[in-house]
Parts: structure tokens; C-alpha cells; sequence
């Protein structure tokens, strides 16, 4: 039986393509992939765990799950962290949240509600039409989890939507929302 490392290498533009799919440059794409051939020996030596479909081929999944989680785990780790401008000692958060920023992303949220619910308004109510069933699936979703807090995956199990739907519903309601600030 091949070395795991083996076969991996055999694939290593493979895994590089990967990386820049996520939308890494070619060069910290590299680092990851050779950060995932470390990973992903180190998990067949301890848990004893043949990632190995036969002598040649290799899981590709369990790969690819690897490497995008190492590329958003790394994004993540980035956001998080402070910098300190040497030349006037002021730390420099990425990322500041004040009140006046919770005001207008509060108030951005209003309009788009209320744009909203003039849009449902102005369509003709006696007619079936697929616009009016997707602003009040976009109304119903809105409210379920931004005013009674549910959590998508409990929402996902009422109502038999699958959860990677209702989490792109979600993120084109913030994108939506964030168009109004």
C-alpha cells in the first residue's frame, strides 16, 4: 500500500485549485495545501484512518472539506485580531462597533422592512403571483429568525426547508439590508 502522502502529492495543483476557488491567491494557497499535508498526516497516524479508497485514490472529499476548512478557519483567526500601529501607539481595532452604527444598521433595517411591506401591499391581491409568495417567504423567514430568534436549523425542521436554503435566504436578506445602509 502507497503512502498517503504519496498519492496526495500526485494531486497537488488539484488541491491548489482548490484553495483558489475559496478565492486565495496562488502563493497562500500553497501554504495551505502543504499545511493540509500535514493535517492530513498527522490524522492517519494517530486515529489510524485510511483515507484511502484503494491503493491510488485518495478521499477526495474528506480533502477538500480539509482545506476549506483550514482557508476559513485562518479568516476567521484574522478578523479577530488587534493591530498596534507602532508609530503612535494607538491600538487599532479592526472592526468598531458603536451606536451610531447600531442606529443606522437598526434604521437600515427598517426600511427594508417597510419597503417590504409596501411591496406585498402593491401587488394585486387577488392574484397568485410568484412574486408575492417569495416578499412574504422573505417576510415569514425575516421574522422567525430576526424577531422571534429561532435558529435556522429548528426552522429548517418546521417548515421542511432544507438549511442551506434558508441560510441563502438569509444572506440575501442582509445583503438586501446591507444595500440600504
Amino acid at each position: 500500500m502507497k503512502n498517503i502522502l504519496d498519492v496526495l502529492f500526485l494531486k497537488h495543483t488539484t488541491w491548489v485549485k482548490y484553495v483558489k476557488s475559496f478565492g486565495c491567491p496562488e502563493d497562500i494557497a500553497e501554504d495551505f495545501v502543504q499545511e493540509m499535508y500535514l493535517k492530513i498526516y498527522d490524522y492517519s497516524q494517530k486515529k489510524n484512518n485510511d483515507l484511502m479508497y484503494n491503493s491510488d485514490e485518495v478521499n477526495y472529499f474528506f480533502i477538500y472539506v480539509t482545506l476549506k476548512n483550514l482557508y476559513y478557519d485562518t479568516l476567521r483567526q484574522s478578523k479577530k485580531q488587534m493591530y498596534v500601529d507602532l508609530d503612535v501607539n494607538i491600538v487599532i481595532v479592526d472592526e468598531i462597533y458603536t451606536e451610531e452604527t447600531f442606529n443606522i444598521q437598526k434604521r437600515a433595517i427598517e426600511v427594508w422592512i417597510l419597503n417590504l411591506e409596501s411591496k406585498i401591499e402593491e401587488l394585486d391581491t387577488a392574484e397568485y403571483t410568484k412574486k408575492s409568495v417569495s416578499l412574504n417567504y422573505y417576510k415569514y423567514i425575516f421574522e422567525k429568525v430576526f424577531i422571534q430568534q429561532m435558529s435556522v436549523s429548528d426552522l429548517s425542521r418546521e417548515i421542511g426547508i432544507t438549511y442551506w436554503s434558508l441560510r441563502n435566504t438569509l444572506n440575501n436578506i442582509k445583503r438586501q439590508i446591507n444595500e440600504e445602509i
